[in-house]
């Protein structure tokens, strides 16, 4: 090769290593109630994950923490790694359960109706082509359980009582 070809190789690599990496993007869609019971109501927050690499990524960790009226209310995590194939954009759902008593006066806001204000902070930590990365989300907003004007929560019919000391309502 020339001297002027060795160059633009030169050129040609130092541009492509510039060139702007694709990243995963993580999105906290939705917070969704599972299971309401005497003691306690059992969250699941739904993310939606983004793999733009040519493989199959993991996400190895996942641990999040839900505060209700500026109290923590639940931590959860990740029970078991995720593999998100190659180019998709798959749901990801991580549990978590409220319990009803050290959070009385959120709670009875949310059963009467009331709006109550929550952030959910969750950190992530994936395994990808590049290496490990880690993605922080924060969601905050307001959360409210849907009434039925005559009373009860809107949209869930046949309820009835089960079990245990506390029993547990089914939906």
């Amino acid at each position: 090769m020339t001297r002027w070809s060795w160059r633009w190789c030169l050129v040609f690599l130092t541009l492509s290593a510039c060139s702007p990496r694709p990243k995963v993007t993580v999105t906290a869609q939705r917070i969704v109630i599972r299971q309401i019971s005497l003691e306690s109501v059992q969250l699941a927050v739904r993310y939606e994950v983004h793999n733009p690499h040519p493989v199959a990524i993991d996400i190895q960790e996942v641990n999040q923490e839900l505060e209700l009226s500026q109290v923590v209310a639940a931590r959860g995590h990740l029970e078991k790694p995720v593999s998100i194939p190659a180019r998709k954009r798959e749901m990801l759902e991580v549990s978590m359960t409220i319990p009803f008593l050290p959070l009385l006066p959120p709670v009875k806001d949310l059963m009467l109706g009331k709006s109550v204000r929550y952030q959910l902070t969750s950190g992530m930590k994936l395994k990808t082509v590049l290496g490990a990365e880690t993605r922080n989300l924060l969601r905050e907003g307001n959360l409210e359980l849907p009434l039925s004007p005559g009373g009860g929560i809107a949209g869930i019919s046949r309820m009835r009582l089960e079990g245990g000391p506390a029993g547990t309502l089914l939906f």
